[in-house]
């Protein structure tokens, strides 16, 4: 008698919701293969087709899919429509400190290399919200393009996106909650020193003419910072409030740099000069320091963000290195006038002193003015010791002890700036493009390119969280699975412009 074929075991009965299965799926960041198989293994229907009928129905009721690029190749979402769907939600689950006047709003793109190819990721977030502005979940990219950093390849994908008029449009734009608080947007554009470059319109810091421009705020030129700024040096530079280069309606005051790149490249260039400059057989014994820090470290390698947080992790660092310095007296200058006697030691504790205060500052939410006085000592503990030492300036320190500060005492910013979210969401980025970008194993793509794909991903997930799906720690609030969506209201008065 033939054996009879295994019998497949009957798929398990399930009563289901289809958009907590939906948040399953994208929330678990599986591919359709995955899927597949982890279905299988439990005896579950894979329900292929009724989840891409949920999406389409989810993507068409938001009514604004991802448009692809025409002159590059990449996606985005129309920004003001987005940023409105973004804040009706955050409102209606409570996740957004809203209160009558400006909602500070950050705007900001950076390059990074995914699959082998370098692209630039648009991020857009809130900065006055529940949980920690910074993080990834309150970053959402609104721009996928494969380019670099450069003013023609900006100008093109700046342009196609209309990114300057969707700039303008969000400043005009005057909002009533239900409550009855009324808001404008303040507008921040946050980058590190290379993407805000050729945005505002200065040159690389490696320029060797004296009279370039590379400070895009003080228009302070290369021969300055390598010299000349020894003649005083503790005098303070103004903003002198040009138009950048590649958004004519954007003034260089909202364009600001962030003070975790801005703190890392102080700690690395003070740490290269020190190393350089050390006292016959000390410089060993500062790579065995660092290793701790960044291993092989040398004065050619440069500190990550994460490695300088590191580093002011032990206070104990900044005192092991500054005592391989000698004794002898250094004289440094004081902004009073005057000079004072330092052992050399005790002025390099002193210069990376200086530095972990301008850390401490820009990762303390609500800073008082006393920590304001304490940044301006420590802005000059670090001119005078880098002016006694006859050592150079770079762009971003020159920045940090200047328009930083300018900005920070302004309109207290420094916090907002940070730009661990956007750095974070690359993650996010990074998982979606797994499963998009060239793979062709998206369920239905009607034709959509990998960037569409991986956009239209994203708006899917916030569309479920909107819906109260989804992992709590992925919502603006906590709200139970399966919430009832909240009711819609209308930003009053209503939009009108280009995007409507």
């Amino acid at each position: 008698m033939d054996p009879q074929p295994p019998q497949r075991a009957p798929l398990v009965r399930e009563t289901y919701d289809i958009h907590r299965i939906l948040a399953e799926f994208r929330f678990g960041r599986f591919t359709c293969q995955a899927w597949r198989d982890h279905r299988q293994h439990n005896d579950l229907p894979v329900l292929r087709a009724q989840l891409a009928a949920a999406e389409r129905m989810l993507l068409d009721g938001a009514g604004n899919r991802a448009v692809a690029m025409a002159l590059s190749d990449g996606a985005f979402f129309v920004l003001v429509p987005l940023v409105e769907r973004l804040l009706i939600t955050y409102i209606e689950f409570g996740g957004l400190l809203v209160e009558d006047g400006a909602l500070r709003l950050k705007l900001s793109y950076d390059k990074r290399y995914i699959q082998g190819h370098g692209n630039i990721g648009f991020s857009v977030s809130f900065c006055d919200v529940h949980r920690p502005h910074n993080s990834a979940i309150n970053s959402h990219t609104f721009a996928v393009v494969e380019a670099d950093e450069t003013a023609p390849d900006l100008a093109v994908i700046f342009a196609e996106m209309r990114l300057d008029e969707a700039i303008v449009e969000l400043q005009q734009l005057h909002l009533e909650t239900p409550d009855g608080h009324t808001f404008t947007f303040d507008i921040f554009f946050v980058g590190d020193w290379m993407s805000l470059m050729p945005l505002i319109g200065y040159e690389r810091p490696s320029t060797t003419n004296g009279d370039h421009n590379i400070c895009g705020w003080c228009l302070c030129i290369k021969e300055f910072l390598k010299g000349g700024w020894r003649s005083d040096p503790f005098y303070f530079h103004g903003i002198t409030n040009q138009w950048t280069e590649l958004l004519p309606n954007l003034p260089v005051s909202l364009c600001r740099y962030c003070p975790m790149h801005g703190c890392t490249r102080m700690l690395c260039g003070a740490l290269q000069l020190v190393r350089a400059h050390a006292p016959h057989g000390a410089r060993g014994r500062m790579d065995e320091l660092m290793s701790t820090t960044r291993p092989r470290w040398t004065s050619n390698v440069a500190l990550r963000c994460i490695e300088m947080k590191r580093f002011f992790s032990d206070r104990s660092n900044i005192t092991d290195v500054a005592t391989l310095y000698s004794t002898d007296l250094l004289c440094v200058p004081l902004p009073s006038g005057g000079v004072i006697h330092l052992p050399r030691c005790v002025a390099i504790h002193r210069l990376l002193d200086s530095i972990r205060v301008f850390y401490e500052f820009a990762y303390r939410e609500q800073p008082h003015d006393n920590d304001i006085n304490v940044l301006w000592s420590a802005r000059h503990a670090y001119l005078g010791v880098f002016c006694a030492l006859e050592w150079d300036l770079t762009p971003t320190a020159h920045y940090m002890t200047n328009h930083f500060i300018h900005f920070a005492t302004n309109d207290g910013s420094a916090h907002h700036l940070l730009q661990e979210g956007t750095e974070h969401h690359h993650h996010d980025d990074r998982v979606d493009l797994a499963t998009t970008v060239g793979r062709g194993v998206a369920w239905n793509t009607d034709g959509r390119t990998g960037f569409q794909q991986l956009l239209d991903q994203q708006e899917i997930r916030r569309l479920l969280v909107r819906m109260g799906y989804g992992p709590a720690n992925m919502r603006p609030l906590f709200v139970s699975d399966g919430a009832a969506t909240p009711q819609p209201f209308p930003l009053s008065p209503p939009r009108d412009g280009p995007h409507e």
